[in-house]
């Protein structure tokens, strides 16, 4: 397996290479003549986008979560994460509801 610096090198490649191809693509849409292509390419440009901050959001288990992972040296840590708030959540609501209620 490679190296920590090199796979996140190889993670933030892809949503890299989309970026430039949306950023090529909102370029090129209001240059060309038929506006069945320019709209095309805005849908393309916008979709993109919308593809690499779903890609890169730490909270699904996409690039963004496992560059992060990789960052923090901390592998696992969503199922980790999601087993102390299984343990201890239902703990930290009564205590701020009990918190609420008192006059």
């Amino acid at each position: 397996m490679a190296g920590r610096w090199p796979r996140i090198a190889v993670r933030l490649a892809g949503p890299y290479a989309n970026e430039v191809l949306a950023g090529v693509a909102a370029l090129l849409a209001p240059w060309l003549p038929v506006p069945e292509a320019t709209a095309a390419l805005w849908q393309f440009a916008l979709v993109s986008h919308a593809v690499v901050l779903v890609n890169l959001c730490p909270v699904f288990e996409y690039d963004g979560y496992h560059v992060l992972s990789d960052i923090l040296d901390r592998p696992n840590w969503r199922r980790d994460g999601l087993t102390w708030l299984g343990k201890n959540l239902a703990r930290l609501l009564r205590v701020s509801d009990l918190r609420a209620s008192k006059p």
